[in-house]
This record gives structure tokens, C-alpha cells and sequence, in this order.
């Protein structure tokens, strides 16, 4: 019950009637919040893919996928939550500024999982003038302490840097 997943597939059609069902679920969500339901988060996890599967063409080049619907709808998703998670392998391909400019509402926390500090000073989460809130970076222990210089960057440039345990691969543990 804590976990929603979305996923906008195949035509137009069928890409206004997902974004139909996301925006009643928005409203559902803010009843079921406005009744004081507390304890455990919503989830909800949204991608964009092509018919073929894909995500992007090339690695770490941005492939515009979305429509100005299913863009609206995205944002529409992000006021209605209070942060929002990308890998640092998509801030550092794609550069989002991760707020809710094509819709009405509070901007998410941005939020980044990012093992090793690779997330640029140079990105929009920290020069874009829209990106009012600084990111929560994640990162595992050891990656901070392999790079005390890159976490004192980040710190002074506003992000909070959360730490964790790494999983048996190094990376963040979910």
C-alpha cells in the first residue's frame, strides 16, 4: 500500500488517461494526508522510456522523451511530494533542476544518491536561480572519507550530506 508505481506507456490516449489517473491519485493522496494517516511513506516511482525500451540513445546523452502532458503531469507529481531521488548517474547526464515548474505547488527536496560526491558545484541544483532548495546528497561513508575535500565543497554550496552504508558493490544501500 506504501508504494505507488506509475508508468505512462504506448499513445497519446492512453498517455492522457495515465495522466488522469496520476492526478486523481495526487488528489487521493492529499485527502489521505489531510485525514492524518502518518508513519510510513508514499513512494512513487516515474520514468520515462521509448517504445523500444529505451531510456536515452546514447549514454550520458538526454533523450527527449516526454510529452508537454506527461511534463505536466511529472511536475504535478512533484508538488505533491515532499522530495524527490535521482541517481547521480542522471544528474550527471540529464542535469535536472528537479522542481515544479510546469505546475502550481512547493518544489520537492531534491534528493541524490551519489556514492563517491561526483555531483558537480556546476549543476542546477546549485547555480540554477529556480533551484531554491540546496540537495540532500546520500553518499556512503567510505566514499566521503575518500573525499573529505568534495563533501566540504558540497557543505559550503548549501548540500546536506547524509551518510550511509555502502552495499556489498560500494554503492548507496537501499
Amino acid at each position: 500500500e506504501g508504494i505507488w508505481l506509475t508508468l505512462a506507456e504506448g499513445g497519446p490516449t492512453r498517455t492522457m488517461s495515465a495522466a488522469a489517473r496520476v492526478r486523481e491519485a495526487i488528489a487521493d493522496e492529499r485527502a489521505r494526508r489531510a485525514d492524518g494517516v502518518k508513519g510510513r511513506p508514499i513512494v512513487t516511482l516515474t520514468f520515462a522510456q521509448s517504445l523500444d525500451g529505451c531510456l536515452c540513445r546514447q549514454p550520458g546523452k538526454a533523450l527527449a522523451i516526454s510529452s508537454s502532458a506527461t511534463l505536466g503531469m511529472t511536475h504535478e507529481l512533484r508538488a505533491a511530494h515532499a522530495g524527490i531521488v535521482v541517481g547521480v548517474g542522471t544528474l550527471l547526464a540529464d542535469n535536472p533542476s528537479l522542481t515544479t515548474r510546469f505546475a502550481e505547488g512547493t518544489d520537492p527536496q531534491p534528493i541524490v544518491l551519489d556514492s563517491r560526491l561526483a555531483t558537480p558545484l556546476d549543476c542546477k541544483l546549485f547555480v540554477d536561480e529556480r533551484c531554491r532548495l540546496r540537495p540532500v546528497i546520500v553518499c556512503t561513508e567510505q566514499g566521503a572519507a575518500d573525499h573529505p575535500d568534495r563533501r566540504a565543497r558540497l557543505e559550503a554550496a548549501g548540500a546536506r550530506v547524509l551518510l550511509v552504508t555502502a552495499d556489498a558493490h560500494g554503492h548507496v544501500d537501499l
